[in-house]
């Protein structure tokens, strides 16, 4: 390391530079970022807080991507289902496009805590990106994309549980065009479990009213949660794109006997409603 400091004329005014020099193969060696940090901290105390700031966010972002990867055996982004991605140590250069970053879900610049585990999740460098300082509910507006057609995702759409990224993988699977487009995609994996299930005389049946539900709904309760490795998700129109409406595991269920708004999507309103009466005298749903 070698200091060195040079007489330089500016607009007639003499001053003083002060140029380091480090002496090292590769600049992205730990070695280089360790010279430099130093010589930086010496330079300015409000520089050794910031770096030891960026420091521990640094560790806190490895030791989470490092507890997924024990726990989970791979890493997938949270938002696009890319996965293999990789954790990049000190002295790797991970490419771009395989790099494992945690976002956090609340940006930091909005209140987000930064040292959370349960505001943060896993992304792709790009994803983390595009996201920046956007609201989850306004990310998923602009970043759940097929071609020319966007699915809009937002407080109205009714997913039902932590399935977010099943839902991203299974539109990527649907070519239809309709304006309602209600569609079961069958996986090769078990990816949850279904709450509605077929009943008979024997089982023990009971009427509650869900949430956002206007009406009760058929309830089973001497039954449990069947594995299942399909996802149902319909969906509607909207200009030139579509919004979610629901999104669930299990097979395809029709609307509930008293949902009149969505037999009005229907082209035969009747047949529709003849449907749904038939199925839910099949079935029930067990309580999340």
């Amino acid at each position: 390391m070698e200091h060195q400091t040079i007489e330089k004329s500016i607009n007639g005014n003499t001053k003083t530079v002060h140029s380091i020099y480090f002496l090292v193969d590769n600049p992205k060696t730990l070695a280089a970022k360790i010279l430099l940090r130093d010589y930086y901290i010496s330079l300015d105390e409000t520089i050794k807080t910031s770096f030891a700031f960026r420091m521990r966010k640094v560790a806190f972002s490895r030791a989470y991507l490092t507890k997924v990867l024990c726990e989970k055996g791979d890493l997938k982004c949270s938002y696009c289902s890319k996965t293999n991605l990789l954790i990049e140590l000190e002295g790797m250069d991970v490419p771009k496009n395989r790099k494992a970053t945690i976002d956090h879900i609340i940006p930091i610049s909005k209140g987000g805590e930064v040292f959370s585990e349960e505001n943060v999740t896993v992304s792709c460098y790009d994803c983390n990106n595009k996201k920046g300082s956007l609201d989850l509910k306004d990310f998923e507006q602009i970043a759940i994309s097929k071609k020319e057609r966007k699915v809009i995702i937002d407080g109205k759409s009714h997913i039902h549980g932590d399935i977010l990224p099943i839902v991203r993988e299974a539109l990527k699977k649907i070519d239809k065009k309709n304006d309602l487009i209600k569609e079961t995609i069958v996986f090769d994996r078990v990816i949850g479990l279904s709450h509605c299930v077929e009943v008979n005389e024997t089982d023990e049946i009971y009427y509650h009213t869900r949430e956002k539900r206007r009406q009760p709904s058929k309830m089973v309760s001497n039954r449990q949660p069947e594995p299942s490795n399909e996802l149902t998700i319909v969906m509607v129109r909207n200009g030139k794109n579509y919004r979610l409406l629901t999104a669930y595991i299990g097979k395809v269920a029709e609307p509930e006997p008293w949902d009149e708004k969505a037999f009005s999507r229907e082209n035969n309103v009747e047949q529709a409603r003849k449907k749904a009466i038939d199925f839910w005298s099949k079935h029930a749903l067990i309580r999340e």
